[in-house]
């Protein structure tokens, strides 16, 4: 199913062109923005309003990206940092449009707050949404990849130790053999992106460290520090770059047989 990304869920392509390199840069300039926005925003409080946040991440942009804030639920949160906070699309219509993105936070009783103590949490889904918003392009390649490998992601390379790293390698090479290459590489370029994202959202919530010296009243509720070491995403992250060029190299040999190219 493909999936069209509407232009307020994405900077425009003339905001946002430039090299791998320099769209990170774009994202990580952005949400430092953001973190400055927010820091005039909390005073003495304890808390800050979503329309506040709202406000905080819209005027870091050049053009409105569509985004709202939603209580994650008693359910979901249950103290796992993999259930603290996720980022979801807004898609409408028939034919499937992405109009943009609620990101589900701990909230308040009210459900229109969010406590200072959660907000390593608002920083991680923050900076997911800037990854998405200057890198449209791979964004939406994610749609575009089977459900059975989404799950393989999410079951088996996302947790901790659900696949030893020494068998990473393997199992990745399993799931996709029985698959054309264009899928596979759709796929491995998804993983890559994906884990890059999570390692730059991690990081994001060790900002929190410079929140709290400024606001030692509020201290977060966890320990935000070693995150990506401790899920290993790094050394994941090698491995699916290590995947990804041998079945690119292998692409290429297959167009060179069948196209008579050098």
């Amino acid at each position: 199913m493909y999936y069209d990304i509407t232009k307020t869920a994405k900077l425009p392509l003339s905001t946002v062109k430039g090299s791998v390199k320099q769209r990170a840069a774009m994202a990580e300039n952005l949400f430092f923005d953001f973190c400055k926005n927010i820091s005039l925003n909390i005073g003495n409080k304890d808390r800050l309003s979503t329309a506040v946040v709202k406000d905080c991440f819209q005027n870091t942009l050049p053009s409105k990206v569509c985004i709202q804030f939603s209580d994650i639920g008693k359910k979901f949160y249950d103290g796992d940092c993999r259930y603290d906070g996720f980022t979801g699309y807004m898609v409408r219509g028939k034919n499937r449009k992405v109009v943009g993105y609620n990101v589900f936070l701990p909230l308040d009783e009210s459900k229109k707050n969010i406590e200072l103590k959660n907000l390593d949490i608002l920083f991680h889904e923050i900076q997911h949404v800037y990854d998405y918003i200057t890198n449209p392009k791979t964004f939406s390649r994610g749609f575009y990849v089977p459900k059975r490998l989404q799950n393989f992601y999410n079951e088996k390379i996302y947790p901790k130790d659900a696949v030893k790293l020494d068998k990473l390698e393997t199992r990745i090479q399993n799931q996709i053999k029985r698959i054309p290459y264009y899928k596979r590489i759709d796929f491995l370029q998804e993983v890559r992106n994906a884990l890059q994202s999570e390692i730059n959202a991690y990081k994001a919530e060790e900002i929190y460290s410079v929140f709290s010296l400024m606001h030692p009243q509020h201290m977060p509720e966890k320990n935000v520090f070693g995150a990506v070491e401790y899920f290993k995403f790094q050394e994941k992250l090698a491995i699916c770059q290590k995947v990804l060029k041998r079945e690119l190299r292998a692409l290429r040999e297959e167009n060179k047989q069948l196209f008579g190219g050098k």
